[in-house]
């Protein structure tokens, strides 16, 4: 019977019936293909999981991880130890490196006015040495706290789980900039070279000036350490503590000490820009003071006073130059380029400032423009009544016995100044509302027109009481209805030239 019914089958239906054989037995390899390919890439994942795993458990057997599951949490109040350590670590540096400038600025008032009136003493040289060994002291402390601070950082970036136990300075790098920080630190005057001095010959004068190199070492480490005093206020301030970098984190963001520092000049701009001027305005006067006071018989200009030396560096801040002082060694004139550059950024600060203090706020903007917006408003509402009144009153001067047509002609230029002025104060409200939404302007706009629909109700009873009053005096009747029409027919006429919403307060009118 089987033979017999594939033999009745028709040479379609075995076509059929072979593609769909075929069909199916591809979609089975197909399937199973990606079924493989699927549970080669679980496979491939199951392995590198457990490789991962292995790795973990050999760090953790040595050490490098830490053992328990919490003790991978971050520890917030450890953290905030290790944070407090190392402001108290910014105090000590800007505290000793600042100290030891002072020793060395006392030292070199002492050796100058010593050697100007020829009273240096043994007892005096070993006051010096004794200042340049304080400030040696101090450099070492300053050094010895710079390399404590990376330390500490290094562990609280750790124990913030940022790092791994393993690293240190090296692999973290921190040793580049840790270093650069220590020689800039180092450039001070140092006891062994008060007795070194460099020649400076200035031919154009004929004359020859012996500059100590502690003078040089003193103007450099007065300069460069200005980076201090900016940590040290920066570290103690609040956008410098431990709950601001946890949000700067969550943020996806550092609170390094240049977002404290435009946090800063955002908050408080003013205190900001004082600071920035008035503490390299003193240390660049003092080091012009000590490169030109050499040369004061050959200038002729008093640079013993700070006073002159400040007024000079001002001056060069500002870009003003009157010339009255002006730096003529080398090394004041570096000074002087120094200040000019800083005082080019001070006034570019300065005029940033300002321009943000005279700018509105977003209260403030919003509130000028709601002013704005009611000052428009009561114009366009006395437009509106001045375009009906014209209108009424050249409608009178036309219906007259005694018809003037100079005055008729006055009444509708005025009639159409007043339509101008109109359409003028129109095109400026809808200016105004052209970056507000579709919903605001409409709901603004209703509010708007009921109080224009309103104020012209009121002024159209008003003008018909003095028509009534008119016809009454002339006492004819016929007479007003013509005038009525003759109303309806030139507010027709008139209304082509009006905007939509002038033919509105037209209609409303009659």
């Amino acid at each position: 019977m089987e033979r017999v019914e594939n033999t009745m089958r028709s040479p379609k239906q075995g076509f059929v019936t072979n593609a769909r054989d075929k069909f199916m037995t591809e979609g089975r390899s197909s399937s199973q293909i990606q079924d493989a390919k699927a549970q080669q890439i679980v496979n491939i994942f199951k392995m590198q999981s457990k490789k991962k795993d292995k790795t973990e458990d050999i760090l953790r057997k040595h050490g490098y991880l830490p053992k328990d599951v919490d003790e991978e949490m971050e520890n917030i109040q450890l953290t905030n130890d290790y944070f407090n350590k190392i402001k108290y670590l910014e105090f000590v540096i800007f505290f000793f490196a600042w100290v030891g400038v002072g020793s060395s600025i006392v030292e070199y008032e002492l050796r100058y006015n010593s050697e100007f009136t020829h009273t240096m003493t043994e007892q005096k040289r070993v006051q010096l040495l004794i200042m340049l060994c304080i400030n040696a002291l101090c450099t070492i402390c300053v050094v010895f706290a710079i390399v404590s601070r990376y330390l500490l950082t290094l562990q609280w970036q750790i124990e913030k789980k940022l790092l791994l136990p393993l690293d240190n300075l090296i692999t973290t790098k921190y040793y580049k900039s840790m270093m650069i920080e220590i020689f800039c630190s180092i450039l001070s005057p140092l006891p062994g070279l008060e007795n070194m001095t460099y020649i400076e010959d200035y031919s154009d004068r004929e004359v020859t000036v012996e500059l100590r190199i502690n003078v040089l070492l003193l103007c450099t480490a007065m300069i460069i350490r200005l980076y201090l005093i900016i940590r040290f206020a920066l570290s103690f301030s609040r956008y410098r503590n431990s709950r601001m970098q946890r949000l700067c984190m969550i943020n996806g963001t550092e609170a390094t000490f240049m977002y404290s520092m435009k946090a800063f000049k955002q908050d408080r701009p003013y205190v900001f820009i004082s600071g920035s001027l008035v503490v390299p305005l003193i240390v660049c006067g003092y080091g012009m003071r000590m490169f030109e006071r050499p040369l004061i018989p050959v200038s002729g200009q008093d640079f013993d006073s700070l006073g002159n030396c400040i007024w000079c560096v001002i001056i060069t801040m500002a870009t003003v130059g009157y010339g009255d002082y002006f730096p003529i060694s080398n090394f004041g004139r570096i000074v002087g380029i120094l200040a000019c550059l800083w005082g080019v950024f001070i006034v570019s600060i300065f005029v940033v400032t300002l321009n943000n203090l005279l700018e509105f706020s977003k209260q403030e903007e919003k509130s000028y423009d709601i002013l704005c917006k009611l000052a428009f408003k009561e114009d366009l509402r006395m437009k509106a009544v001045n375009v009906i009144l014209s209108a009424q009153r050249q409608k009178v001067e036309r219906q007259k016995d005694d018809l003037d047509i100079s005055r008729l002609a006055v009444v509708f230029r005025d009639f159409r100044k007043n339509v101008f002025s109109l359409k003028q104060v129109s095109k400026r409200v809808r200016a105004m509302y052209e970056d507000y939404n579709e919903v605001e302007v409409v709901t603004k706009d209703v509010e708007e027109i009921n109080q224009e629909v309103n104020l012209l109700m009121s002024t159209q009873e008003d003008v018909l009481n003095e028509f009534r009053e008119l016809s009454k005096q002339f006492g004819d009747v016929g007479e007003d209805n013509s005038i009525v029409s003759d109303e309806q027919e030139v507010d027709d006429n008139e209304s082509n030239s009006l905007s939509e919403l002038e033919k509105q307060m037209i209609t409303v009118d009659n």
